[in-house]
């Protein structure tokens, strides 16, 4: 990857996550209170600007926030191997 930040829509191929739940785990950031830029977003403008992400930012937050959390429900399980299978994903992509 030569490019310093992605739009959604490549960040989601790069890192081989489903849009869907992209946006869940965005969802669900903000109903805690908490700021998309701690996930790595970058906004550059107004609002109608093309949000961009920043990788490295989202694989941190991903791994800090859904790979080492305890999971308590079925549905964190789920959302935790999701992660598990990103963060590998992209290990293996830059190595």
């Amino acid at each position: 990857m030569n490019k310093l930040f992605l739009k959604t829509n490549e960040l989601c191929e790069y890192c081989n996550i489903g849009r869907t739940k992209f946006y869940e785990f965005q969802n669900q950031w903000i109903s805690c209170g908490r700021d998309l830029s701690e996930m790595g977003r970058i906004s550059f403008g107004g609002k109608r600007e093309t949000p961009l992400w920043d990788v490295k930012l989202f694989i941190k937050w991903l791994y800090e926030w859904k790979v080492n959390k305890p999971a308590k429900y079925i549905e964190e399980v789920h959302n935790q191997k999701i992660a598990v299978a990103v963060v590998k994903h992209v290990q293996r992509k830059v190595k």
